[in-house]
This record gives C-alpha cells, structure tokens and sequence, in this order.
C-alpha cells in the first residue's frame, strides 16, 4: 500500500534527523517543555477532575508515552533502561506533587502504573520500528 511506504518513509525520516546534534537537542527540548507543561497545566483548578477515571489512566499512557518517545529519539535510541527510569522518576514527582501540594488532586499509585506502562510500551515500539527500519535499510 503506498500510504504505508509513505508512513514507513516518514518515521525514517524522523529517526535520521534526531540522529544529528541539533536534532536531537531539539527532541529532549521539546520533552522538556512537554514535562513541564504537565506540571503548570495539572496545578491548574480546571485540571481537578478534567478526566474521569477510568480514561486518566489512557491519558496517562499518552503523555507518558510522548515523553518517553522523545526522550528514546534524543538519547540516540541507546539508553532504554535510562528512558524507562527517567520517566518512572517524572511520574513519581507528577504523583508526590498532587499528592501533597495540589488542592482537590491525589496522588494513584495506579497513575505511576501507567506512566511506567507507558514508557515500556514508547521505548519497546520504537526499538521494534528501528529493528524493521535497520533491515529494511539492509535489504537496499
């Protein structure tokens, strides 16, 4: 199907450009952003039941996701284990930081279960899309 070449072709792309110095500054950059947002946004009174449980935990994995992605993308896709434990380490302050300073927000063991999940799942994806990309590259 040509829409999964292009896909495919996209995702390369992506992968060679945060291979550069630039590049991969710019992608743990903008993690950085993307993290701290999460901290200035989730203080607000509007984020005080924004999403219902269940769907917080979906909402977890994708932030938690997106962060583990760009921190996998900016660290060379060579330090899984450190991604993972980096952003087991955010989730754990995100989870401390409602817990204890945010009014009408609590602190869910079970949010810190799905920002790990999240992250296992991020760095285990992109490891398989990188394994394909490097055979597919090989097969050329």
């Amino acid at each position: 199907m040509p829409t999964d070449r292009a896909l495919v072709d996209a995702v390369a792309r992506l992968f060679k450009v945060t291979q550069c110095g630039i590049g991969r500054w710019l992608t743990v950059a903008a993690g950085g952003i993307f993290v701290a947002n999460l901290f200035y946004l989730g203080s607000k009174p509007f984020a005080v039941g924004l999403i219902p449980s269940p769907w917080d935990k979906l909402a977890h994995l994708l932030a938690f996701g997106i962060i583990a992605g760009l921190l996998w993308l900016g660290l060379l896709r060579k330090h899984p284990v450190w991604v993972i434990l980096v952003v087991t380490l955010i989730g754990s302050i995100d989870e401390l930081h409602q817990y204890y300073f945010l009014p009408g927000r609590s602190g869910d063991i079970y949010d810190l279960l799905a920002d790990v999940l999240a992250a296992l799942l991020a760095v285990s994806i992109l490891h398989t899309v990188k394994r394909a990309l490097t055979q597919r590259n090989a097969r050329r």
